[in-house]
């Protein structure tokens, strides 16, 4: 069903356009959104500074089982992407760790292997930055 209304809803889209109508046309379902219009798209716009970074993340040393937050605080022309690393390795977010596309990093339930050299890359289309290393010790 949901194949068949994009089909026809791509089939009207064909004849506005041939007919030389303007339009713009949505269509959703769970998990899916397509927007399109016939007039061209906004432009994004392009940083011309990279980012600065005014709060670096901080070293911790701190007991298994324990949460930690690394957090780093960013100026500049937007928009920014945040990529956390540990040991130059980028990491994904998963069950303990999340915000790794964020300027905050959380790990929960520390495991021994959670230690390590944290860092963080920051970049808009004028450039990128990387954070000083905050060093993770599990006790």
């Amino acid at each position: 069903m949901k194949t068949r209304a994009l089909l026809t809803a791509f089939a009207l889209l064909a004849c506005s356009v041939a007919s030389g109508f303007s339009f713009t046309f949505v269509f959703t379902s769970p998990g899916l959104t397509i927007s399109i219009g016939s007039n061209p798209p906004a432009s994004v716009p392009t940083a011309t500074k990279p980012p600065v970074i005014t709060s670096q993340p901080v070293s911790i040393s701190t007991p298994v089982g324990h949460n930690v937050v690394f957090v780093v605080a960013v100026t500049g022309p937007g928009p920014l992407s945040y990529r956390w690393k540990k040991n130059g390795v980028d990491l994904l977010n998963n069950s303990r760790t999340t915000g790794v596309y964020s300027p905050a990093l959380r790990i929960s339930n520390l495991h021994k292997s959670d230690a390590g050299n944290y860092r963080v890359v920051i970049s808009n289309s004028a450039g990128r930055v990387e954070s000083n290393v905050a060093t993770l010790t599990v006790l």
